[in-house]
C-alpha cells in the first residue's frame, strides 16, 4: 500500500506532476486543435502516434511520438533527483495517468 506524507511538499507535486503529464494526450489534442478532427473517429480509432501517422501522416506522427517521449522521459529524469519515495510515487502516478485520461473523458 502506498503512504502519502501531506507533510512533504516534494511528495505531493511529484504525484501531481506524474499525474498530468502521464494524462497529457498528444495525439488527441493535435488531433483536436491543429487538424480539427477527432482521432477517436478515425484510423484504428485509438490515441496514439501510430493512429496518427495513419490518418495525418508523417510530420504530426514524429511531432507526436516526440512528445510522447518526452513526456515520459521528463518525469524520469525529475524523479532521479527526489529521494526514493518520491520517485516511486511519480512514476506510479504516470503510469496512472496513461491508464486514467481525465483530458478526454466525455
Amino acid at each position: 500500500m502506498i503512504e502519502f506524507y501531506p507533510a512533504s511538499e516534494k511528495y505531493f507535486l511529484a504525484v501531481v506532476f506524474g499525474y498530468i503529464t502521464g494524462t497529457f494526450p498528444t495525439a488527441f489534442w493535435l488531433g483536436k486543435y491543429v487538424y480539427r478532427l477527432n482521432i477517436f473517429e478515425h484510423g484504428s480509432r485509438n490515441m496514439g502516434a501510430t493512429n496518427v501517422y495513419r490518418v495525418l501522416g508523417l510530420k504530426p506522427f514524429i511531432f507526436t511520438l516526440f512528445v510522447d517521449i518526452t513526456k515520459g522521459l521528463i518525469p524520469v529524469l525529475i524523479a532521479g533527483s527526489l529521494n526514493q519515495h518520491s520517485q516511486e510515487k511519480m512514476l506510479l502516478m504516470i503510469v496512472v495517468g496513461v491508464a486514467v485520461i481525465f483530458w478526454v473523458l466525455s
